[in-house]
């Protein structure tokens, strides 16, 4: 076992996460959503309901399933793009259930649910409440410790 790997067994998701993520209303606009997500420059955010209540993720993929156009298709992938397509409010357009981990999991766990499910995101909780979100991205940072983002010109 690699020094990286080592370290992604002991280290904790509350260790790496983003912590107080940038959260959408499930009642703001797709469109609303969409532009927030690229002014935070992040690809996803979690989806909370009146009460502060997890209830799904909002991603650049909704962003793009709402407004490409429709593909001829049948089954439960035309219900899915019949729903995108339809979608007014994030709530409608967001992914559900949100895939949650716990704060206190190790990276390891994180990175095996991450590729497992295929997707690029957890949420993080503590019990019912939203404490952080852990990307691929955050994940990769620490099996690749000697990455450093190259100087922008």
């Amino acid at each position: 076992m690699d020094a990286a790997s080592a370290n992604a067994q002991r280290t904790r998701v509350a260790d790496a996460m983003t912590a107080d993520p940038v959260t959408l209303d499930e009642d703001c606009s797709v469109h609303f959503a969409g532009i927030q997500l690229l002014r935070e420059g992040i690809s996803g955010a979690p989806v909370v309901d009146h009460h502060g209540l997890l209830v799904g993720v909002f991603s650049h993929t909704d962003v793009l399933a709402r407004f490409a156009a429709p593909r001829q298709r049948r089954g439960p992938l035309a219900r899915l793009d019949d729903r995108h397509a339809s979608a007014v409010v994030v709530g409608e357009a967001c992914t559900r259930p949100a895939v949650t981990i716990g704060f206190d999991a190790t990276i390891d766990t994180a990175a095996r649910e991450l590729l497992d499910r295929d997707i690029g995101r957890l949420i993080v909780v503590d019990g019912e409440a939203v404490v952080g979100i852990l990307s691929r991205s955050d994940v990769l940072k620490l099996f690749l410790p000697d990455w450093s983002p190259a100087p922008r010109l």
